[in-house]
């Protein structure tokens, strides 16, 4: 509910416009460019560790079903 003290209420209206040299929609978009390139990185460096220790990680599974079975 919105007082007024006698004098007719005045709303105010914002106008936010998103264009091309707009921050706030630049900032969006250079926050998902960051995060995709993160992803890719840490990609790389799991296929990287694993082609590089992929048969040692392997027989230690193997070892652990052998205990265990």
């Amino acid at each position: 509910m919105m007082r007024t003290t006698g004098h007719s209420a005045k709303r105010r209206c914002e106008v936010s416009i998103s264009g091309p040299g707009s921050t706030k929609g630049g900032q969006h978009g250079q926050g998902m460019v960051e995060y995709a390139l993160i992803l890719v990185l840490v990609s790389i460096v799991v296929i990287v560790i694993l082609l590089t220790m992929g048969n040692q990680i392997a027989n230690v599974f193997s070892n652990v079903v052998a205990a265990l079975g």
